[in-house]
């Protein structure tokens, strides 16, 4: 339901609720844990891979597959989350985004939990099994990501986004959301009326009548700018989060528990540093130190160069110490966490309300590499040589240097048109 002149004229637009404690926060930590389960998911099975096949360093193992099969069972499940992430928009904007968000949700973690039954049974099962978790993953993603882009003021975009940015888990997520989750402010049922009020008096949301045009979104160079920006940060995340394991266990010689270690440690830190940093680009941006644009083009900068700049390390320090690669592995994720201040928050600049929409146009330009990514790694590294990884950190990096170049030349922060967006306000 809009909000009416006459109730326009009660609320209070001098000060802006607060953040803490506030329904838009609980709302972006909603978020959060649809996208960390989603991330989970994805990193668990590489984690996984590095010791339980006959040809780990670490134990006999339970499973025989070479090479080739390993790469089906890594890019099946992206090659599927490519595929569905326009349907999945589509869906989202007839179904609508929370129902789709429960839906995917409950599936993807159902898919999990099932995982290692369907791998002991067949092969061909399991992989059957990861197109199931792609579909369900480009659902919750893109539904999860709109029904933030609803609840966010410009000011607090970077902060919320940012913040934003397993099977057990992921059916808690499902829980929570059906319960705590909205659509909008207009249907939320646990927020304080003040809070709803004035997010409705001034935040702008997709409307039924209201098509976006797809044609032109993808005429549309700050799209491309995104999608740039996402292919770096896919392969990034395919690369450590998927085979670097196995990078582990094959070159750096580390055994299962020291690989688990390695992996995991680091992304305790994820969740504080993203919070930081988006109230610190919120902060500039608020104070006029820096442009909106400037801001996403630091963030890039974070985000893409440093984590270049670590992969070459890996090329060049010695590995024997173990302690060297736990350090540039985790500033490498610490700088990657920038991203969520960058790329991401251009959403909902350039797309207010309708940032699930072009999450999966920019998704659809840049997944490919989340399938392509395996195919790649295990056709160099097929003796396993230190020699044929440093093949892959080059072409890490190259990748990582030109996105961010290509980024900074074709971004924008500005509203598009292709977007329409209808005020909840409505003046009768």
């Amino acid at each position: 339901m809009a909000v009416t002149a006459l109730e326009m004229e009660n609320i209070d637009l001098t000060t802006t609720p607060r953040l803490l404690p506030s329904y838009r926060l609980l709302m972006a930590c909603l978020t959060l844990w649809a996208l960390s389960s989603s991330s989970w998911s994805q990193t668990t099975l590489g984690a996984a891979m590095a010791c339980m096949l006959k040809t780990s360093n670490t134990s006999k193992g339970d499973f025989d597959w070479d090479k080739e099969t390993q790469s089906w069972i890594h890019s099946s499940r992206f090659i599927a989350y490519y595929l569905a992430q326009l349907p999945s928009a589509k869906a989202a904007s007839i179904f609508g985004n929370r129902r789709m968000a429960i839906f995917g949700s409950g599936l993807l973690g159902l898919a999990d939990i099932l995982s290692v039954p369907c791998a002991k049974i067949s092969v061909g099962l399991l992989i059957g099994l990861r197109v199931v978790q792609g579909v369900t993953n480009a659902m919750l993603f893109t539904s999860s990501v709109n029904v933030l882009g609803c609840w966010t003021l410009p000011e607090e975009s970077t902060l919320l986004f940012g913040l934003a940015g397993t099977g057990l888990m992921t059916l808690a997520f499902c829980v929570t959301w059906t319960v705590f989750s909205s659509d909008s402010p207009d249907t939320a049922r646990w927020a304080a009326a003040r809070e709803t009020d004035y997010l409705k008096s001034r935040l702008l949301c997709s409307h039924p009548d209201h098509k976006i045009s797809w044609k032109d979104m993808f005429r549309s160079c700050p799209v491309y700018a995104i999608g740039m920006a996402q292919i770096a940060n896919d392969w990034l995340s395919f690369l450590f989060m998927t085979v670097f394991p196995t990078f582990l266990t094959e070159v750096v010689q580390l055994s299962y528990r020291q690989t688990e270690l390695v992996c995991g440690l680091p992304y305790i830190a994820v969740i504080p540093l993203s919070a930081m940093y988006g109230r610190f680009s919120d902060w500039l941006r608020e104070k006029e130190v820096m442009s909106t644009l400037n801001v996403r083009r630091m963030a890039q900068f974070f985000a893409t160069i440093l984590p270049a700049a670590c992969c070459i390390l890996l090329v060049v320090l010695p590995l024997e110490q173990a302690a060297v690669v736990v350090l540039v592995y985790s500033v490498n994720v610490a700088s990657s966490t920038a991203a969520s201040s960058g790329y991401f928050a251009n959403l909902e600049d350039l797309a207010p309300g309708n940032s699930g929409a072009i999450m999966a146009a920019s998704q659809t330009l840049a997944l490919w590499t989340s399938f392509v990514g395996p195919i790649v790694v295990d056709n160099i590294t097929v003796h396993r040589t230190r020699r044929e990884w440093n093949i892959i950190l080059y072409l890490t990096a190259s990748l990582q240097c030109a996105s961010f170049v290509g980024y900074s030349i074709l971004a924008s922060t500005d509203a598009q048109p292709w977007a329409p967006a209808a005020p909840l306000y409505t003046a009768i």
